[in-house]
């Protein structure tokens, strides 16, 4: 096959990448966000980790370049990550508008580990016990 040709066949999956790309910053950037906006992180990172899996697998399939191959397996890594930590924050909403709500008005170092603390523990608080 020549150059041209396989530039163009590999047109489609270099916008892919662009738009896996995307899915990773917006899945970040809604991690950075308040809670309920919080949210878009969740589906910009199961959009993120769905791009990736078809990516990785159009890759092996028709032998695409190992730069598409890599950036399809760290749009999965990394989406699924962003996507798995906003899942549990919004898991326990409670407990992350408490934490959001003491973040903001801690000065200190001591406040902030305090901040920690009582996250982890309102966070337990909401797990029904089993007895």
């Amino acid at each position: 096959m020549s150059d041209e040709k396989q530039r163009e066949a590999q047109r489609p999956y270099a916008r892919m990448t662009l738009w896996l790309l995307l899915a990773v910053i917006v899945s970040y950037a809604g991690l950075q966000a308040p809670l309920p906006y919080r949210l878009v992180a969740v589906a910009a990172g199961l959009a993120g980790v769905a791009g990736g899996i078809i990516l990785v697998v159009q890759s092996l399939r028709r032998k695409l370049s190992v730069l598409m191959l890599i950036s399809g397996m760290v749009s999965v890594l990394a989406c699924g990550m962003f996507a798995g930590t906003a899942s549990v924050q919004a898991l326990f909403w409670n407990a992350t508008v408490e934490f959001d709500e003491c973040q903001a008005s801690a000065l200190t170092e001591r406040s902030m580990n305090r901040c920690f603390v009582e996250y982890e523990e309102n966070m337990l608080d909401s797990i029904p016990a089993p007895f």
